[in-house]
């Protein structure tokens, strides 16, 4: 089976190309592919850089959230975030900041993530959501499935 990944996106409306705050990633393997894609919250400060973190960190180690099926343990997520937080927190340059912008920034960066993985060797697919980036399959150009959210409605603050 042939494996075909296109990505597109646009800044929000009044904003510059450079002030686009999302991110997207993804890895091909000879069994499938892993993608993620995050939507760097506006409001906070450098969410783009910690928007590309988690979909870089996503694609090159998926958390293992789904756990094996002889494992009875659950899984620790914010263990998986926290050399992400650490990389995202020494990638600021705090002495160049001026003192309002420092403030912001300690109070840290938001993003959403979707993370996909489909094993093409096994059949199946997997996916995991934190925030509002939803998944969208498309067969005959109709959505067949909306998750985690089935309609516009359903996104809130």
């Amino acid at each position: 089976m042939k494996i075909e990944i296109s990505s597109f996106w646009t800044q929000k409306e009044g904003n510059t190309p450079e002030e686009h705050e999302d991110a997207f990633d993804f890895r091909v393997t000879p069994r499938g592919c892993v993608v993620a894609m995050s939507d760097g919250a506006t409001e906070a400060s450098f969410s783009q850089k910690w928007a590309q973190l988690l979909t870089n960190g996503f694609v090159e180690q998926v958390p293992d959230i789904w756990g094996s099926k002889n494992s009875k343990r659950s899984y620790n997520f914010s263990q998986w975030l926290k050399p992400l937080q650490k990389e995202w927190f020494a990638g600021i340059d705090f002495a160049k900041l001026p003192w309002f912008a420092v403030d912001k920034a300690q109070q840290g960066a938001a993003a959403s993530l979707l993370g996909l993985v489909i094993n093409l060797e096994k059949g199946y697919w997997q996916a995991m959501a934190i925030g509002d980036t939803n998944l969208f399959i498309m067969r005959d150009a109709k959505i067949i499935l909306s998750w985690p959210l089935r309609k516009s409605e359903q996104f809130g603050s």
